[in-house]
């Protein structure tokens, strides 16, 4: 066991302090709570949160266990720090509850009207019930307060709250979701991401800063989809610090020709993990407040919420058929590398337009080609698509692939969708190619979609790189069974399945 020792604070003279409190995070931590227990993860996470002050970092994600010391450094003396040295600053915090929200911003009002803050930075003070009247007397409320004489304060709010017309130059997200079940809701997961793409976002100042803590119950949550985004350079590109609660084996990078969390989260710490977080594999994060052996306990009472509140692990947390390590960046193929050729070529549709299919299912189109080198080549369209224009996007896709065979599912009333395409198609095609209507004879959708085992476990599948629709089918296929949509992975197997359909009926 390595012991993590930090410099002596009291041995300091209190000048000295002083100065440093002024613009070290850490420090200030310090000076305003003297009994703040220091371990050294918390001089990583300020070291991160003292360049977001720099400006030499805008976006950065913190990933950590619970009661750690995250939120009290992230959310409560971070803010605080920054309205002391800018008081004009305009600041936004979030959380999963309203109430929460608002005791975290009750808390850096407290910091504010300490006597050690107000050694520090005088010029930042709120409103008090003797505050004077005159022609600026600023709004104190338990959600919001104003710098008194600047233009800075802090508005506190619910993730999911409307926070329409106040600007904002920078914003603490503090844990958008609150349970495992929120996380599970496809629908919440949407709610919240419009929120931060469509309320948020749209407050924030030019070269505002985001700084997110969260807990990761899922791949799609909030910050799975800002690392997903991240592989368009265009998109925000954001710093990670992630620290397990028990280290795992460090990984160089993480994989994918997309960003997607790997089995081990400390391949997404920015710079190097071992720089970051120099623990021997299998080291508790503090062993001082947490134990190995209170983490395995920990562990072993429920390994999935272990996962993801300690490990910071959404793939472990899910609990899902295939594990992490099948979907590398070997699985993806940029169009350089695309064959120009195939033995074989097939296309399969899953409209999810039947009975039993819900509203909000996508529909799924995939083309598979054998290459010569005898792997599987994969493209996709994976969308929402209305009935009515299903049959013309199928024939536009089968005319960029050319496939000898088309497979529709065809239970129960989809089969017009067969007789459509046909239509459609006319004599644009090929004469050899066939188009089958495929049903599933009553076998369960999750008995199909595992088929697909020994192709991915094999490795045999290379998706294309540049396409939204394998992007989607590769998410469907990481979150199966617990995925909220399976249309992509359905129709993959209806693409393995169709040729011996073929051959049997010969």
């Amino acid at each position: 066991m390595i012991s993590w020792k930090l410099a002596d604070e009291q041995l300091k003279p209190a000048e000295e302090k002083r100065s440093q409190a002024l613009s070290d995070l850490l420090a200030f931590t310090r000076f305003t709570k003297p009994n703040y227990r220091v371990n050294w993860h918390h001089q990583r996470l300020a070291e991160m949160l003292d360049r977001v002050t720099a400006g030499t970092c805008r976006r950065l994600m913190v990933f950590m266990p619970p009661q750690h010391g995250k939120s009290e450094l992230v959310s409560r003396r971070f803010p605080a720090f920054m309205l002391g040295r800018n008081p004009d600053l305009r600041l936004i915090a979030a959380s999963h509850t309203h109430e929460l929200a608002v005791a975290m911003n009750r808390d850096v009002q407290r910091i504010i009207d300490s006597r050690p803050y107000q050694k520090l930075f005088d010029d930042t003070k709120l409103a008090t019930p003797r505050s004077p009247r005159g022609l600026f007397l600023p709004r104190r409320t338990l959600g919001f307060f104003e710098v008194a004489n600047h233009h800075g304060g802090l508005r506190s709010a619910g993730v999911g709250q409307s926070i329409a017309g106040l600007p904002a130059d920078g914003a603490v997200i503090d844990d958008p979701f609150g349970k495992r079940e929120e996380a599970d809701s496809a629908a919440i997961r949407e709610k919240i991401w419009g929120w931060y793409a469509n309320d948020l976002y749209t407050r924030l100042s030019n070269n505002a800063w985001i700084v997110l803590t969260h807990t990761r119950w899922h791949r799609d949550d909030l910050a799975g989809r800002l690392l997903q985004k991240m592989a368009d350079r265009a998109s925000d590109q954001w710093e990670v610090l992630c620290l397990p609660a028990i280290r795992g084996e460090p990984e160089a990078s993480a994989s994918g020709s997309r960003p997607a969390m790997p089995a081990n989260p400390e391949a997404y710490t920015s710079g190097s993990p071992c720089a970051v977080d120099p623990r021997r594999p299998g080291d508790a994060l503090w062993p001082e407040f947490k134990s190995l052996e209170e983490l395995e306990i920990i562990r072993r009472q429920d390994a999935r919420a272990f996962a993801a509140l300690y490990q910071q692990d959404p793939a472990e947390a899910t609990l899902c058929d295939w594990p992490p390590e099948l979907f590398g960046k070997e699985i993806w193929c940029p169009s350089e590398r695309w064959p120009k050729e195939f033995r074989a070529r097939v296309v399969c549709v899953d409209a999810s337009k039947g009975h039993s299919d819900r509203p909000g299912d996508y529909s799924a189109i995939v083309f598979m080609g054998l290459g010569r080198d005898n792997l599987l080549y994969v493209d996709a369209i994976i969308e929402r698509i209305p009935l009515n224009q299903i049959a013309r996007i199928v024939v536009a896709f089968c005319e960029r692939y050319r496939p000898d065979w088309v497979g529709i599912e065809a239970d129960q009333f989809q089969e017009l969708l067969v007789y459509e395409f046909a239509r459609l198609s006319g004599e644009r095609f090929e004469a050899r190619r066939s188009v089958y209507a495929m049903r599933t004879q009553g076998v369960n959708k999750v008995v199909r979609i595992r088929r697909l085992t020994q192709y991915l476990t094999r490795r045999e599948f290379r998706f294309r790189a540049e396409s939204p629709g394998c992007r989607r089918l590769v998410d469907q296929l990481m979150d199966f069974p617990l995925a909220e949509h399976d249309d992509g992975p359905d129709a993959l197997e209806m693409c393995i399945r169709l040729p011996g359909d073929i051959e049997r009926l010969q």
